[in-house]
């Protein structure tokens, strides 16, 4: 925690209290959805950052790692009724394991071809939930979702403390060696590989901490 300016650490404590406080003078339902969406996306934006903003490697396949999550509670909801709070570790665990398999073969990819692997293996299985429409609901999607908190304001506190837990733990490893050896990458691969660190190791590894949070986003959404 002294790796990270105590200015940042009240200015994220007092965001967050008054995000935690705008649902409850709210005069409807909509404004809270509308809330907890956005804490959605800020998970999913601080975990493409964690992996694209360190090492320099833009994922454009990072709605891969949202589907692989979402369609995990989604087909444990309503195809095997298992109770919805199994599905958030579930779905971290098919994102780690899709950033295993694509990022094998693609994070050893120079340039511009691995923001383009990404973008194709997602663009793939898109298409493939399109063509067995009958098992992912196609563009209609699933129905019959339970949700794990049924207040809608419950629900988005739930959501807001996920966000600020996953933007604590990948900014704490930023600031630590794990984030300047990224940064060494970004800048040097190829130097960064003489002097014995094990990029590949690096770079996959910080993928799947990236894919577990987009997963986990993925769920709650």
């Amino acid at each position: 925690m002294q790796r990270i300016p105590w200015i940042d650490l009240l200015g994220g404590l007092f965001v967050l209290g008054i995000l935690a406080l705008v649902p409850m003078f709210a005069t409807s339902n909509y404004l809270t959805g509308v809330l907890t969406v956005c804490a959605i996306y800020g998970i999913w934006a601080s975990s493409w950052d964690f992996m694209s903003g360190l090492t320099g490697r833009e994922n454009f396949g990072h709605a891969l790692f949202i589907g692989s999550g979402a369609y995990t509670a989604g087909f444990m909801a309503t195809v095997w009724y298992l109770n919805p709070w199994y599905s958030l570790p579930a779905a971290v665990a098919v994102a780690v394991l899709f950033s295993l398999i694509v990022g094998f073969p693609t994070l050893r990819l120079r340039g511009p071809y691995f923001a383009l692997a990404m973008l194709s293996a997602s663009a793939i299985m898109q298409r493939l939930c399109l063509i067995y429409w009958e098992y992912t609901g196609g563009e209609e999607g699933l129905y019959g979702l339970d949700p794990i908190i049924r207040s809608p304001l419950y629900y988005y506190w739930f959501v807001l403390a996920i966000l600020a837990v996953t933007v604590l733990i990948l900014t704490l490893l930023a600031h630590a060696h794990w984030g300047l050896l990224l940064r060494a990458i970004r800048g040097d691969e190829a130097t960064c590989q003489a002097a014995g660190i094990n990029v590949t190791f690096y770079k996959i590894t910080s993928l799947m901490i990236s894919a577990a949070f987009t997963g986990l986003g993925g769920a709650l959404y």
